[in-house]
This record gives C-alpha cells, structure tokens and sequence, in this order.
C-alpha cells in the first residue's frame, strides 16, 4: 500500500499542530505530498457587529495577515525537510476539504478532531464530523493533545477492530502497511456483542467460531516479520475497542466502517463515532471503495 497524496486542513488554532505534525511524518514514510489547506469563511460579518474583531471587516488585509501566520505555523515542519504546500480556499470548510480531497485524489486527509472555538471531549468539531461522513478517502482525526512535533509522532502499538466487513479488511491492510513502515506491534481485535441471556455453552461457540474466522483473515494478510496478536472480546464493541486500546498503551487505533443507512448517516456508523469521540489516540477511519459516498 502507497499514499502519495495526504491533505491536511488547518486553522490557526493549536488544534492544527498536531495534523501537521502526523501529515509531516506520513510523508517522510511514504514519500508523500502534503497539501496544507486553510478555508476562509465566504460569509462576512455585518459592520455593526459590535463584538466582531476589527480584522475580519478587512478582509483582504486579514487574509495576507493569517497567510502570514500560517506560513509561520508550516515553517518548523519545512525547515526539517518536509515539503508543505499550502492552499488557501473560500467558501464552507467541509466542503471546500471534501471538494480539495476529490480533487487532488487525496490518499488520505490527516485533522484535528477540533477546530477554532473551542472543544468538548465528547463533541467533535462539526467540520471534522462533516469530512467524516463525506471524505472520499480514509481520514486520520487526531485529539487535541496529540503529538505536535514530527521526532514525537510514534507508532509503537496500533489496534484494528475487525467485523469481517469489506471496509474492516482494508483496515487491516493499511493498518499492516503503517505498523511495517514504522516498526509497529500490532492487535488485530474482534468483539462478540453477545445478548445478556445467551447461555454459556453459546457463548463459547460463539467465540470458537469468531477465533477461527480470525485467524484465518488473519494469516491471509501477514506476512513474516509482522508482529500481530489476535484477540476476542466480548462485550459493546466500543467500550472493549477503548478498553484494549489503553490497555495496549495503543497510540494508533484504524477502523472500518461500513456502508452507512438512513439510521445512522449522520453518525457515520454509531461504534466508529464513539470510538473517534472517546480515544485518546488518533483514529484512522476507512471506508472500502464501494462503501465510501
């Protein structure tokens, strides 16, 4: 597996310190080409705004004034060697990010999870949220307190939940591909959801049955010198999918999602949003080619 393409948008906030700091390391890995992308709102605040800040009703003063600081905020990144191309854009952020990433066919679009104005941890920002759903490629979300600097990016454990989905499938693949590239171990996971009252014996069978499946997806994709633990859970897959990934100290967590239906189209898959809200790690989202929309 190759990325060749990654976008990564920012805003001047410190959420963006961290995407850079991914997006930088990304490219040293693979040898990839980063476009850095700021969107400018399109809809201007009225005059009589009172608590609208001066700048912004000078439009194209404060537009050379922010490239300015974006420049400054790319500058530790280039002069270690990293290529940065930075393209501004007007219009909504999500879908001028959308709009960039289909255009350049991004391999991948690298973000922080929040943006100007301020974070929940249990919130994501309504921009990421929105790429989410509609990015036509994987979108790696990172959370505020991610690694800002390229020396401190690490991949030392990386966890893949799988649900034997297409989209869980090339989880895996890139998940491998990460984990080769930066000597990575790796937990490949599959969480029994199993009812309350399912008798012992069932449950048993249960997890025979998903260990087997497993191993054999399992041994389809590895290949020697992968260091790759299978593990069965049982249990809400996105509480045990948290769970292990802090148990494993996991500082990359790479998830599938399926085709997503009228129920949950707005939360792009109910386990993969809690997932996204809650780690403490960055999250890789993918969707297979004929599952993305």
């Amino acid at each position: 597996m190759t990325i060749a393409t990654i976008l990564c948008p920012i805003d001047l906030s410190d959420f963006s310190r961290p995407a850079l700091a991914h997006a930088a390391a990304l490219s040293r890995w693979y040898q990839a080409e980063v476009t850095v992308l700021h969107v400018f709102a399109a809809v201007m605040p009225p005059a009589t705004l009172g608590t609208c800040p001066g700048w912004m009703l000078q439009v194209p003063e404060a537009r050379d004034q922010i490239t300015n600081e974006l420049q400054s905020m790319l500058e530790p990144f280039t002069t270690a060697g990293v290529a940065l191309n930075l393209h501004t854009a007007e219009g909504n952020p999500a879908s001028e990010i959308i709009r960039h990433a289909s255009e350049l066919h991004a391999d991948l679009v690298v973000m922080g999870t929040h943006g100007r104005g301020g974070f929940d941890r249990f919130a994501l920002g309504s921009v990421t949220e929105k790429v989410l759903r509609k990015a036509p490629c994987p979108v790696l979300t990172l959370p505020p307190d991610a690694a800002s600097t390229i020396g401190a990016v690490r991949h030392h454990h990386i966890v893949c939940p799988t649900d034997f989905s297409p989209s869980a499938d090339v989880a895996i693949r890139w998940t491998l591909s990460l984990a080769r590239v930066s000597q990575a171990a790796v937990t490949i996971l599959h969480v029994i959801e199993t009812a309350n009252d399912c008798e012992h014996e069932q449950q048993t069978t249960h997890r025979a049955d998903a260990a087997r499946a497993l191993h054999s997806l399992v041994t389809a994709f590895v290949t020697r010198g992968d260091r790759v633990t299978e593990r069965i859970a049982h249990g809400k897959p996105c509480r045990e999918i948290l769970s292990i990934a802090s148990e494993c100290d996991a500082d990359l967590i790479v998830i599938g999602v399926r085709g997503r239906g009228p129920v949950d189209l707005t939360l792009f898959g109910s386990t993969t949003n809690h997932v996204v809200r809650r780690a403490a790690c960055p999250v890789l989202t993918i969707r297979s080619l004929g599952e993305q929309r």
